[in-house]
């Protein structure tokens, strides 16, 4: 299998009959689907050529680039979809992309800490130091709604933004009391010894729809043919990833340098398209009152 990873500009040419089309993904374990849907054809066969673009190192940045008709569609995380759309970025929500698994013992994200840490709770974070991917990210959010949720109170933890590639360094070194890491850097932290305080996405809502797929509303409102057979394609990319793990674990290399045994370690996000609103309603709520959004966001506009 062959998936082309590319920085351009979107064309209009085709390839052999089929539209070029390009989406823009950070390369993390749930943007398998697409890829797996690249290899077995579902993209072809709703006419599209699809090229992945997975430079863009974060949510924001996947955001931006379709926002700027850099990239026809993407893959961004719920929340930052949520803020950029409230501050007036246009884009449109076509299809949930990868939750949280729902069983409360095994999830693809978690809390870490050392595992001499006297951190036992979640109302222990109070006053300590947590990773964050960036200022006002959905980890972020989720941990404060967490210690919303065991009564405690958020405003005194201290999120520190740092990349993934140093997170587990910084547990170890103290830079974080905590560190909210995802697959694989998940497995790589439970192989060096540190324990999983908690299940964070579970552990806040049922079925968190942790990212999405989007385009901006020009391409949803000109092209609305493109958007619903790119969500065709997606839709099957993901039942595909859902029901064939072990094909998820091989395409995962061939965009990241994970090493085979920690690809056969790896848990899975659960690949489904189903918006869950309630769990996206509960997200907004804690986002607006922590005042990492400002208004209420109008999901009716931004959600399919």
């Amino acid at each position: 299998m062959t998936v082309a990873l590319s920085g351009c500009a979107i064309t209009d040419s085709g390839t052999g009959g089929l539209e070029d089309v390009t989406v823009a993904v950070e390369p993390l374990i749930g943007s398998a689907a697409i890829y797996l849907g690249v290899g077995e054809g579902f993209f072809a066969d709703e006419g599209i050529d699809l090229t992945i673009n997975s430079l863009p190192p974060t949510s924001k940045a996947v955001v931006d680039m379709v926002a700027a008709g850099n990239a026809h569609f993407g893959l961004s995380d719920t929340l930052t979809l949520m803020v950029e759309h409230a501050e007036g970025v246009p884009v449109k929500v076509l299809s949930g992309a990868y939750s949280s698994t729902g069983n409360p013992k095994s999830d693809f994200a978690a809390l870490v800490v050392t595992n001499d840490s006297t951190i036992a709770s979640i109302t222990d974070i109070q006053g300590k130091s947590v990773s964050s991917p960036s200022p006002r990210s959905l980890d972020e959010t989720v941990v404060r709604g967490l210690i919303d949720d065991d009564g405690g109170n958020p405003a005194g933890v201290h999120f520190i933004k740092m990349p993934a590639s140093t997170t587990i360094a910084a547990l170890e070194s103290g830079e974080v009391d905590v560190a909210f890491l995802v697959e694989p850097y998940l497995s790589w932290a439970l192989d060096a010894g540190h324990r999983v305080l908690a299940y964070p996405y579970i552990d806040y809502v049922n079925y968190l729809n942790v990212a999405a797929y989007f385009t901006s509303t020009e391409i949803a409102e000109s092209d609305p043919d493109l958007a619903e057979r790119f969500y065709s394609a997606v839709k099957k990319s993901m039942t595909f990833a859902q029901n064939n793990p072990e094909a998820v674990r091989e395409v995962f290399s061939t965009y990241t340098t994970t090493a085979e045994d920690t690809r056969e370690s790896l848990i899975m996000p659960r690949f489904t398209p189903t918006i869950e609103r309630p769990a996206l309603d509960k997200l907004a709520a804690t986002a607006k009152e922590h005042g990492i959004i400002f208004s209420d966001p109008d999901l009716e506009a931004l959600l399919p």
